[in-house]
């Protein structure tokens, strides 16, 4: 299993959802792209608008941009996960698949703490933070990501 910007049911930030995604009312999808993934730093954000033209690039198979239903299903899917758990630690201690855990030092979305409890309750985990940067680390660092999940997989 690769994990990416993300923590166990009820993680910690991510009722937060409406208000980070407030803050980005008015802004292209660029900008969105910018602020909810990547740091404020000089270098997050030019990795971001070099990931964000990439993505621009792709003219074949592109998938289509959400609908607003789709969004509101994604907030809401997002939100009801948001709640709060007692058992979710218990039951990630129950997984036996080996799994990597890549996270941004600076995820606003789903912060890093997560990926840290994560890891300390998965028992084959292997946690990697990306340092400066967001919620779209595997983005910002696309080389690093993908020479860590070559080799997770080919373990």
């Amino acid at each position: 299993m690769i994990f990416t910007g993300t923590g166990p049911k009820g993680a910690q930030g991510l009722s937060d959802l409406p208000k980070i995604l407030a803050a980005t009312a008015g802004l292209t999808a660029q900008e969105t792209f910018l602020k909810i993934g990547f740091t404020s730093s000089k270098s997050s954000l030019a990795a971001g608008e070099a990931a964000y033209q990439r993505i621009q690039r792709r003219q074949v198979d592109r998938d289509r941009p959400l609908s607003q239903q789709s969004r509101i299903a994604e907030v809401t899917a997002v939100l009801g996960w948001a709640q709060s758990y007692a058992n979710a630690f218990k039951e990630l201690e129950g997984l036996s698949q080996p799994a990597l855990i890549v996270q941004g030092e600076f995820d606003v979305a789903v912060p890093v703490s997560n990926a840290v409890k994560m890891s300390e309750h998965l028992p084959n985990a292997e946690l990697a933070i990306f340092p400066n940067a967001g919620h779209a680390a595997l983005f910002q660092n696309p080389q690093q990501f993908l020479r860590l999940t070559s080799k997770f997989l080919s373990e």
